[in-house]
């Protein structure tokens, strides 16, 4: 089979507003374990959704996936590039 299995692989979101918090929901669906970084913790999404709070380098060392949520701004532009590739899984998917 082609792709990767996403049923109990770990996505990690960047940007846990309101679309970030409805990807956390849907991968709930998946039983994803579903890791978060954002410029505030947010407790409350994560007894709400049983998310986990990690540093940007811990998530993209840790998740099969990565979904980037956050604005396009000043401090956001160049967030992803080859040196944060570099830290992530072999086999990853955006």
């Amino acid at each position: 089979m082609i792709g990767q299995e996403i049923t109990g692989s770990t996505l990690g979101i960047v940007g846990m507003g309101r679309i970030g918090k409805e990807v956390a929901r849907r991968a709930a669906g998946f039983e994803m374990t579903v890791l978060y970084n954002n410029r505030n913790r947010d407790e409350a999404a994560e007894a709400e959704l049983g998310v986990r709070y990690v540093t940007r380098d811990e998530l993209l060392a840790e998740s099969d996936f990565v979904a980037l949520n956050c604005p396009l701004t000043d401090e956001t532009t160049g967030m992803i590039g080859p040196a944060e590739f570099e830290t992530m899984k072999t086999r990853r998917s955006w």
